[in-house]
Formats: C-alpha cells, structure tokens, sequence
C-alpha cells in the first residue's frame, strides 16, 4: 500500500481486517481504539471474520491504522487482494498450526512417557537423572519458543500497552511450568515427590498445553471455514478478470477496470464476469444465486445477464451496462459482509464481561497459589503451582468470544444462500419475536404483473371525439413516469394496439392513490375510487354495480378522468403468487396473525382474503392509513412485520418492527429493509422465521455452554476437590474420574489445556448445525 493511499480521507461506510484479535477482550479493545479516532462514528469488530466495521466522516486511514497497531493489533486493508491470494493466505495459516500442533503433540507424548517411566530409567546404568533432564529439556525448547512463539510475541505485545488476553494466561502458564522446571534443573529448588526419589519436572506440562491449544486453534480455523462455506461460495461466484472485446482484438483486464458499454466475450463454462445485455448470441445460464433455483434461464440477444452466473454452454457477447461496484452479486456481498459483522443486543454485554475476564482469572490463579502454598502441608509449592497454572490454562474467553458471531455467520450464510438477504443480526433475532405479518397485495401476494382484461366506458361520458385508442394514448403518457406495475400492464396494451405515447407535460404521484397529469392540454387523473371522490369526480352507484356483477372474478379496478369527467375503468387481473397462500397458511399454522393491508376496492381485498383464508383484510388504506394501522398495532403489543415492494409502501416498511422488501426485479436490492428476498418466493418467509428460530436457540445454548464451562471447571482448577476428595473425607473419586483428576481431587494442568481447547471448537460445531436449518 502506498503512503498516498494510506493518508486517503474516506467517508461512509469502511471494513478493514485486523490480525492478532484472539478472544472477546481483543474485540472490545480494538473497537475502544477504533472510536477514539477521528472521523469514525462507530466501530463495529467481529472475531469470526475477524473484520471492523467501521462508520465514518473524514477518516485518515493512516490514523486508524497506527491507533489500533499502538494497542498490539494489525489492521489491513485487502480490498486489492485477489480471492487466490485471500484463500492461499488463509492455507498457509492452518498449515502452519497444522504443523506446529503436529510437533507439539509428538513431543508432548513423548516428554509424558519420559517423565512417567524416569524413575525406571535414572536407576538404570544408562543414564543418569541431570542427562535425563538435559534431554527432556532439550526437546521441550523447540514447543515451547518455537510452536508457542505466537502465543508469546501476542502476550508481549499486549503487556506493552497494560492489557491482558488469552495468550497472556497461555504464556503464563506455560512459562511457569517451563522455568519452575529449569530451576529444579539448575539449583536445589523444588521437593521430592512424596514414594519417589527426584524432584518434579513439568516440562511434559508445558509441552502438552501448547499442543492442546494449537490442536485447538488448528480445528476453530477449519470448523470456521466450514461454517463459513455459503458466505465464501458467494465470493467464490465473482470472476477477478475479464475478456474485453475491440474491434477484432481481445484482450484481459480485471474486472474492476471495466466501463459501461465495454464489450466482453464469456465462453461455455465461464462464469460471466459483469452486468449486461446480450448482443451477440444465446446461451443457458444459471442463475441460482439469485433466483434460488438449478434450472438454467435460456438468454438471447436483449436480455440482461448477471456477474456471477455460469455459461452453460454458449458463446456470448455482452455489452457491460453497470459499474462494477454497482453488479448486483457486489451488492448482495457487501450485503452478507455487513449483516455478518453486525451483533446481536446481547453480544455487546458479552464483550464487555470478556474484557474483564482474563484479570480475573490471573486474579484467582494468584489467590490459588497463594492458598495452597500457606495451607497445603506436603509438596505445597509444586501443588500451588500446578493449580494456578491449571486455572490459566482451563479458562477460556475465546468460547464466549465465539458464542454469537459464529452462529450469525452461519445462519447469514445459509439465509443468503436460498435467496434472502438479512440486513443485520438484529433482524435474523427479531424475525422469529414477530406476532402479525401484514401484507401489502399488488406484487407481494399477487405478482405483479397484471394484464388488462377489459376496458369499460362510462356510458355518460360526454367527451365523444376520445375513443378508447385516444384514451390509451393518454393514459399511457402519463404511466410513462410511474414505476408501478399496473402502469406497465397499460403501457404493454399501448405497445400491443401500436399507439404512440407523447410526454406528459406534468406529471403527479399521488401516494397510494394513482397519479394526476396533463398530456395534449388534458388533465388526466388516474387511480382508485378514492382518488375519483377526491376530485369529486362522479361515479354513479349504477356503474360501480354494473362492473362488480360483471367482473366480479377480476382482481383491480382503474378509474379514468378525462378533463374532470369520469371516462371508464380498466379491469385488470394480477394473480396470486404460487407460493401465496401456503406461505400464509404456515404463518396461521404458528399462531402468528396475517392482514392484507391494502389501497384497493373492498369487493378485491375481501376476494383475495378469502381465496387465500383465515386472514384478516382492510381496503382502500392510503399511505399514511397504513401507517396508522401499523402504529395501532404497536400501540397493542404487537410485534409487526411489513411485507412489501415498496411500490407504495415504503413509509410502511420503515415503520415496522421488521421490514421485508420482495423486489419486482433482482437488480432492486433494498439497503434500508431489514430483510430482502430476490426469488420472489413468499415461503422464504417461514425459512427465515425457522432460521431465526433456531439461531437464537444456538446462541443461546453457546452462551450458556461457555459460561457454565467457565464457572463449573475454574473452581475446579483451583483444587476446590481436596475438600471432597482427600483423605479427611470418607469420599474417594469415582474411577471413570481419575485420568481427569487425581485421587486427591486435584484436576490434571494437561487435561485442563484439553478442556479449553475443545470448549471453542464445541461452540462452532454447534454453530455449524445452523446450515442445515
């Protein structure tokens, strides 16, 4: 990285990734650092990504980065490192605690068999008891200054700035075993065990701690990215180069220097490399990534085609129509990314206990040798050492560290997976709290694309020289600048009878009810029966039972004014979702209360209530009627989710508990719904309710796993068995207890390192069950 590139000031929104962050502490400490820089307005750090999240207003980067490198940690930022060098990096990491665990446990085996047989092999005539130590101290200095050399240089580190974290207790633990061991070594120090003649030596100790906690680290690392497999799938759909097409040149470049109107050529089998249109050729292509299903989509010349998709089998030619940062596979990344590194409420008390956590526990590690050298009577300084050591080494900070964010990465991995985009980790928990879903109609439960089925003209209308093509034409015109899908269904019947459109001369929305403009020097009104009334605009009781009897199959109504007279109506038919009334009937099944909440007709809303049943209905709801209604139901308790396209109903899904945005095309990703699903599948709906269900149970079985782990098994560690145990007691250790602890009641410093190991990788294997969901 440059230095210009360095001092760059930066606004919005930023991830960087930090390196060195091991436990919940690391977490809080390096966001501290990150808001006490200028210019960011939050900070955000995740230790399953191990990625800060950072909001901000005229940031130095060159500031951040020496703010949080001051407090031991290194922040990067890989946005120009390609998906080879992300992943070999990530390769080489695992190999390396791979092997040093490896070496570590062989070692370790074999410091344990020397030290249980070196009474056998002192005696002997082969080798004397200062050779036997020699040895074995000798093979323990490659484990303990080479395969725990990172836990070291991360210990120094933190105690250069006066802060404490999981190495620290590593470190200290196992340097205490080490040079307890080289001062029995090297001078008198030290007991004799009681039934044997040498003085004891815990370098076996020290080795197999190091072992257990890399062994540990080396299956988080794997287990992590198994966790993390639809998150990196996702990334993995992005192509890095693309094949640009001049003339009759052809050439690569990355995919990040491509322009609009760049022509590029995908090959059959080449995952396609940008959004554009196709001007040469025809292919099948999948899209599940977006559309959530396996079947290929035929494309031909004039339809779109997205980055990410595969090629199936032919030779494309696709003219770029976005900027990269604008394809929508980039969208939906940035999307999983942001929501990944988002926290539940609780997680921020989490990470504040962890940050005083590892304090504590040197604490009681001092109390616990302390007590045990004054009041032990026999062997009282190597028994206060074993059970100081075995309480640094058994507690475990990074199994609560761990607890939330793993299970938020996986169920936003699943989520994302099946074609729903979850903004943050505070919606997946609010999903399942949800208690009325209120639905908007047109394009959420029907879909979307209406066509007209009848045009019925007002018999009174005393304009005669507009016949019904003049009055395509102008309703046309004005739905030229509406974006709701009844006015594409009018302006495919004036494409379909040939008509020209002219531009309206003004043009106004009126929210939820239709639209007011003037086109050939006539005031046009398009809309409901409640817009009509609003201009006092007649429409006779006659007319309105006329068309109810004759259509009363027909979904929508639109009423015309042409010049303040009321012209006819337009009967449109838009019908219901496939997926429509099994994804309300699962919500009724739950218990959860289901409204359609929409501007139409009464005699419409209550066809399609009860076509769909069970579920209550209200029509004729302006915008802010909706927005009433939704307060209303907040007003009694109820938690409520909006379901909408946004065509009308934005102000409602801003409202809401929880908003869910179904777009009426993939490219209309929301950036402010708490939920968006891109395959337009409404059953989507009680996948994310049983996802939200049960990534709330996982947290909580993890945070309840890692504070029981902690508060049963440091008590333990202290000795707190003697008082059970010993000889003073009539009670003895159960046998199936005694490789865990010894008959005194004392728990084993290895076993503990095994215990703290095993406890984080527990927590995301647990996780894990969350891609099944």
């Amino acid at each position: 990285m440059t230095n210009d590139e360095t001092t760059l000031i930066v606004n919005g929104y930023q991830q960087f990734v930090v390196e060195g962050m091991t436990c919940a502490a690391c977490v809080r400490r390096v966001e501290k650092a990150a808001q006490s820089v200028n210019g960011v307005n939050s900070a955000s750090v995740n230790l399953v990504t191990e990625k800060i999240n950072l909001s901000t207003t005229a940031l130095n980067r060159e500031e951040l980065f020496n703010a949080v490198r001051k407090i031991g940690y290194k922040i990067i930022d890989d946005s120009g490192y390609d998906k080879v060098s992300k992943k070999n990096n990530k390769i080489h990491l695992q190999k390396k605690l791979l092997y040093k665990s490896i070496f570590a446990l062989i070692i370790a085996c074999i410091s344990i068999l020397l030290t249980l047989f070196r009474e056998t092999l002192t005696t002997s005539a082969y080798i004397s008891d200062q050779l036997f130590m020699l040895f074995i101290l000798s093979i323990s200095v490659p484990v303990q200054f080479w395969a725990g050399l990172d836990f070291h240089k991360k210990t120094f580190i933190a105690t250069k700035t006066l802060t404490t974290n999981m190495n620290t207790l590593i470190t200290l633990g196992t340097f205490s075993a080490f040079l307890y061991s080289l001062l029995v070594m090297f001078t008198d120090f030290g007991s004799i065990n009681i039934n044997t003649t040498v003085r004891p030596l815990f370098f076996d100790t020290s080795n197999t701690i190091i072992a257990f906690v890399l062994l540990g680290h080396f299956l988080q690392e794997r287990t992590k990215d198994a966790t993390f497999k639809e998150v990196q799938l996702l990334s993995e759909l992005k192509v890095d180069k693309v094949r640009i097409i001049e003339g009759e040149k052809e050439y690569e470049i990355p995919v990040m220097a491509v322009d609009i109107s760049d022509e590029v050529i995908v090959k059959p089998f080449e995952r396609i490399s940008v959004d554009g249109v196709v001007i040469n050729g025809n292919s099948s292509v999948e899209e599940s990534f977006l559309t959530g299903e396996s079947l290929p989509m035929t494309k031909t010349i004039g339809e779109t085609v997205y980055a990410g998709s595969l090629n199936l089998e032919g030779l494309l030619r696709i003219r770029v129509v976005k900027k990269p940062e604008e394809f929508v596979i980039e969208k939906i990344i940035q999307l999983v990314e942001k929501a990944i590194s988002s926290k539940v409420p609780i997680q921020s008390l989490v990470d504040k206990i962890s940050s005083y956590f590892v304090p504590f526990v040197l604490l009681i590690s001092i109390i616990t040798f302390c007590f045990w050298t004054i009041f032990y009577s026999g062997n009282s300084f190597e028994l206060a050492l074993l059970n100081s050591l075995t309480v640094l080494v058994i507690a475990c900070p990074c199994a609560l560290g761990l607890a939330t964010p793993i299970a938020i990465v996986a169920s936003i991995g699943r989520s994302a997976s099946i074609g729903l985009l979850i903004k943050d980790a505070a919606a997946l928990q609010k999903a399942n709290e949800v208690t009325t879903f209120i639905f908007d109609k047109t394009g959420t439960l029907t879909t979307g694309n209406p066509s007209i089925t009848n045009i019925k003209k007002n018999h009174l209308f005393l304009n005669s020289k507009i016949d019904e093509n003049s009055m395509i034409q102008l309703i046309a015109s004005c739905e030229r600048g509406s974006n709701h899908p009844f006015a594409k269904a009018i302006l495919a019947l004036a494409e379909k009878n040939d008509i020209e459109l002219l531009w309206p001369e003004e043009f106004k929305t009126i929210e939820g009810l239709g639209i007011e403009a003037k086109v050939k020097s006539h005031h046009i009104i398009i809309g409901n029966k409640n817009l009509m009334d609003k201009n006092k605009i007649t429409v006779t009781q006659k007319y309105l039972d006329d068309i109810r009897v004759k259509d009363i199959h027909k979904n929508s109504l639109i009423f015309i004014s042409i010049d303040y007279d009321f012209f006819g109506t337009l009967h449109l038919e838009d019908p219901l979702k496939d997926t429509s009334i099994s994804a309300v009937t699962q919500l009724l099944e739950q218990g959860r209360k289901v409204t359609l909440l929409t501007g139409d007709d009464e005699n419409i809303a209550k066809k399609i209530a009860t076509k769909i049943g069970g579920i209550n209905w209200i029509s004729g709801a302006s915008p802010s009627e909706k927005m009433n209604y939704i307060k209303k139901q907040q007003a009694n308790g109820e938690i409520v989710a909006m379901i909408g396209d946004g065509a009308n109903d934005a102000p409602s899904l801003a409202l809401a508990d929880l908003s869910i945005f179904i777009p009426n095309n993939i490219e209309s990703i929301s950036k402010i719904a708490h939920v968006t699903i891109i395959n337009n599948n409404l059953n989507i709906i009680n996948e994310l309710i049983a996802i939200s269900h049960k990534t709330v149970k996982i947290i909580k079985q993890n945070l309840i796993w890692a504070f029981l782990y902690n508060i049963m098994l440091i008590p333990i560690a202290t000795g707190i068995g003697y008082f059970l145990f010993s000889d003073s007691t009539s009670m003895q250790v159960p046998q199936y207890l005694l490789p865990i602890i010894n008959e005194d009641g004392f728990l084993n410093p290895m076993i503990a390192a095994f215990a703290m190991a095993m406890s984080s990788v527990s927590v995301i294997i647990n996780s894990m069950r969350l891609r099944n969901s």
